[in-house]
């Protein structure tokens, strides 16, 4: 092999490698919308695909679990919303994640809603008259089944949560998690009736609340815990571009170049010249590393027959 296609090949292995662990879960497959929310002002992009989310009436920003996060605010008005769209009829399995933080529940907690009287379809809420956080579902637009977590006191207000709800088709149950911990569940086999209501952010029918939220994900599938954990990442959170799969290397014919397509995007390159010399020292190098990595571990009385 020729002196620069060994060097690139190390390069290479060892770009790769650190890709790889950098990684984490495949969370692409059956990825509906992925909504960072970092933007100041403004539309907030979906960066798995096009269920971009209008600012109504100003929504602004705070600091986020990962970067910056939508703050919205009960005396203005503010919610996020997008028009109907089959993407939101949720069917089968389905998951839905993401972050939030909120003082009182009573008066601030309303995540999230395709709901309303007679076209229900699903909402997350604070359910003032149960006192207690409550995940709500219709099979037909009229009658709910719903699952209810805590008393209001058992998620920890003014700090970061990481909000998990689910459907599980197969063992007819729906349930809501927090920071990856077990869920509460509740049986419930009705399905999902397909509303024509908006999707809404921060709303609940005509009312609004003082929440943040960020990293706000949707899956048509469930989640594995392994999944969780790693979006949960001990509190820290993961943003989309965690999620994307290892960049793949090229090299061009004359194997002086290392190519690969970057998450955001672009190309990044890495042009290796190297002469022999060269490559005996870094070989040298790794050997130094590894004995002395090793050194530590090794009976040289045994090995050479006497004391050293």
């Amino acid at each position: 092999m020729h002196r620069r296609q060994i060097l690139l090949a190390i390069v290479l292995a060892l770009l790769t490698v650190g890709l790889v662990s950098a990684q984490g879960p495949t969370l692409q497959t059956d990825l509906v919308a992925w909504w960072k929310l970092d933007e100041a002002s403004g539309t907030r992009a979906d960066s798995a695909g096009s269920l971009d989310l209008t600012d109504n009436n100003t929504c602004g920003q705070v600091a986020g679990v990962v970067g910056n996060a939508v703050d919205i605010v009960k005396s203005n008005s503010e919610y996020l919303s997008h028009a109907d769209d089959p993407d939101f009829d949720l069917s089968g399995d389905w998951t839905i994640n993401g972050w939030a933080k909120w003082s009182d529940p009573a008066n601030d907690f309303y995540l999230i809603s395709k709901d309303a009287g007679g076209d229900r379809a699903y909402s997350i809420f604070y359910h003032t008259g149960a006192g207690q956080y409550r995940l709500l579902v219709s099979g037909d637009g009229a009658s709910v089944g719903f699952v209810n977590y805590g008393d209001g006191g058992s998620i920890v207000t003014d700090t970061w949560n990481m909000l998990t709800f689910y459907h599980d088709s197969a063992a007819d149950e729906i349930g809501f998690g927090v920071n990856a911990g077990t869920p509460i569940t509740n049986s419930y086999s009705a399905g999902m009736y397909n509303s024509g209501q908006p999707f809404f952010l921060g709303r609940y029918y005509s009312s609004y609340g003082d929440i943040s939220i960020d990293e706000l994900a949707i899956w048509d599938r469930l989640l594995t815990q392994a999944e969780l954990d790693w979006l949960y990442d001990s509190g820290s959170g993961r943003t989309y571009e965690d999620i994307l799969p290892t960049p793949t290397p090229t090299i061009d014919p004359n194997m002086s170049t290392y190519s690969m397509t970057l998450p955001s995007g672009g190309t990044g390159f890495v042009r290796a010249q190297a002469d022999f010399g060269d490559l005996m020292v870094l070989g040298g190098i790794m050997l130094l590393v590894i004995i002395t990595a090793f050194a530590p571990m090794v009976d040289w009385s045994r090995l050479f027959g006497r004391r050293w």
